[in-house]
């Protein structure tokens, strides 16, 4: 765990430059947000959530939390109803429109993403419905000295290092350094993803069938 004043520090070292001469302390403050952006859009261990929300009756729109960046799984929402699990099936936006009637009412099998960012089911939803969130969260950038976040928390080097390659690259013009620092970037990335494969997945080949689910 890493609060941004250290690693802060730590790239400015890196950068030969521990005392932000040549590099300020809110630019490596910059690099590391544009480490996080980068970073933020792949699947880790840690930085998936579960949670529920409310399908409100007559309310096809599906409420999002404050900290939603994208879906983490293909089955993204399920409905939970009367002890059971209902998947639902993402479809097109044009498919979604071709569905669509202002009357048509019942459970929700399926969603579209519309054009304004907005998740919508379809059927529109006859009763209130307890809706099972699978999400990647989006993390707050960081700004206070004592900021911390999932990434800092559970993937410092990963981002002090794509900063030191970042800030190699556009503050000291040393090709042969960001080289080597996106290297070990990648040496990260890879280190992080194989506690995510270990985490999520099934270590067997799963094939549907109308039969049989192996």
């Amino acid at each position: 765990m890493a609060t941004l004043a250290q690693m802060r520090t730590w790239v400015s070292k890196r950068l030969q430059d521990p005392n932000n001469t040549a590099v300020s302390a809110a630019d490596v403050d910059g690099l590391l947000n544009e480490a996080l952006n980068y970073w933020k859009n792949e699947r880790f261990y840690f930085n998936e959530i579960t949670d529920s929300t409310t399908l409100l009756q007559g309310n096809p729109a599906i409420p999002l939390p404050a900290n939603w960046l994208c879906p983490s799984i293909d089955d993204t929402f399920v409905i939970q109803y009367s002890g059971i699990r209902y998947p639902l099936r993402k479809i097109s936006e044009t498919m979604y429109n071709a569905f669509y009637l202002s009357n048509g009412v019942g459970q929700p099998w399926y969603f579209a993403r519309l054009a304004n960012s907005e998740y919508q089911v379809y059927p529109i939803p006859d009763r209130d419905y307890t809706l099972l969130r699978y999400y990647i969260e989006n993390p707050t950038d960081f700004s206070a000295d004592g900021d911390t976040n999932s990434f800092s928390i559970n993937a410092t080097n990963l981002l002090q290092y794509t900063a030191a390659a970042y800030g190699s690259r556009d503050f000291r013009q040393d090709m042969a350094m960001y080289q080597a620092f996106w290297a070990q970037a990648m040496i990260e990335e890879n280190n992080l993803l194989a506690t995510t494969r270990k985490d999520n997945a099934t270590g067997a080949m799963t094939i549907y069938s109308m039969l049989n689910t192996y």
